[in-house]
């Protein structure tokens, strides 16, 4: 959170309401300037004039003069004009924030200096140029389900939700009033060290899709099921028989191409697991191949599942243990790969349907940057080596 002590001028003083007030005019016109439609505000109401018909010269003049006499203390975007969307963090958890915006950079395969962002009292907003693939391409309000945090379950204190905004957002000025809790005053600014949308074109905003903001909300999904939040209906965050066939097979896979890599190295010598695991600690098959992808898929609990399994780490979800033990008893130290043939065809076959839909995305994201089509696991690597080192 940003306080307003915390604001100076440029001669070093502290900022108070009214100074606010003169910086907001300077902040709204520079934005203007840029292309954006502004609009006057008292914190994050837009109730000073009409905002939906008025054009964008007549909001510019309303808010200098509104906030030259205080009346405004805060800027809204009307986001229609520049087909901006902001996906709205309503977050109480701050973990579960940063996770999802790091998580949000690979799946979109964005940098962090292309996030542009605000944040007022909890979560954040992070900003796109939303282009439809039809001509009827409706914006979903919310992005996967209502959340709260465990033994919290409809405290309005503790809910995370990932709305969409196509209409206002509020991205500088006062949040609220004085609060008394805190003995201060909430102002809007960046979220942590990144971009501030005030700093923003409409031009300079990553575009996003339809498609991509499915994609989005199964990320979000995908979160939170395995942040263990609660939901008003239990069974939308287990996880199903059909993940936990996908978490399997994945670590089969990665199990089947140590034993492969080792092989190639000691030609004639018999391979067991015990040979693969140590394949696995000392040529990153794992690190270098499997992990990344995983990363982008949001499975942080298959990267959990074969770290156990294949380089000994400790288990930390109870969600895992039935899966490791029945893993550990297939596998065991003398086992060979020609014992488990049929196990690794069907593992490869789960693996390429569970896969084919972030296949495609990876696809989309290789052809706007020029790199050709290849299996989704080669994809993933070259992706991460020229897009993704700065995430």
């Amino acid at each position: 959170m940003h306080y307003l002590s915390c604001l100076r001028a440029p001669n070093g003083a502290q900022v108070d309401a009214r100074g606010m007030c003169s910086s907001l005019q300077a902040v709204e016109n520079a934005m203007y300037h840029r292309g954006w439609t502004v609009i006057g505000s008292v914190f994050k109401a837009s109730k000073l004039h009409p905002w939906k018909v008025p054009a964008r010269e007549q909001l510019h003049q309303w808010a200098q003069q509104d906030l030259c006499c205080c009346r405004a203390n805060a800027l809204n975007l009307r986001l229609a004009d520049t087909n901006t969307i902001a996906l709205d963090c309503d977050f109480h958890d701050a973990e579960l924030m940063s996770r999802f915006i790091s998580a949000l950079q690979l799946r979109l395969g964005l940098h962090k200096e292309q996030l542009f962002t605000c944040v007022g009292k909890k979560g954040g907003k992070i900003f796109f140029c939303f282009v439809p693939t039809c001509s009827y391409d409706p914006l979903p309000r919310t992005l996967g389900p209502t959340v709260f945090t465990q033994g919290h379950l409809g405290d309005s204190a503790y809910k995370q939700e990932l709305e969409v905004k196509s209409d206002l957002s509020t991205i500088a000025g006062l949040y609220g009033p004085f609060d008394v809790a805190i003995n201060d005053t909430i102002v809007y600014g960046p979220y942590e060290d990144y971009p501030y949308i005030v700093e923003a074109t409409p031009s300079d905003l990553p575009t996003i899709t339809s498609h991509e903001l499915q994609s989005v909300g199964n990320l979000f999904y995908t979160l939170v099921k395995q942040g263990g939040y609660e939901c008003d209906t239990p069974n939308t965050l287990q996880v199903g028989v059909l993940e936990h066939e996908f978490m399997c097979a994945c670590v089969v896979l990665c199990i089947c191409e140590c034993y492969v890599t080792i092989q190639d190295l000691v030609d004639q010598y018999i391979v067991d697991f015990s040979d693969a695991k140590e394949c696995a600690q000392y040529f990153g098959i794992y690190e270098d191949e499997f992990r990344p992808l995983l990363r982008f898929m949001g499975q942080d609990l298959t990267c959990e599942l074969i770290e156990h399994v294949l380089l000994d780490q400790p288990l930390r979800s109870p969600l895992l243990v039935q899966d490791a033990k029945k893993l550990l008893a297939t596998f065991t130290a003398d086992s060979r790969l020609t014992d488990h043939a049929d196990l690794i065809s069907r593992a490869y076959s789960i693996f390429l349907n569970s896969t084919e839909y972030y296949h495609q995305l990876l696809l989309n994201q290789a052809c706007k940057h020029g790199i050709e089509p290849q299996p989704i696991i080669e994809l993933c690597k070259e992706l991460q080596e020229k897009l993704w080192s700065k995430v």
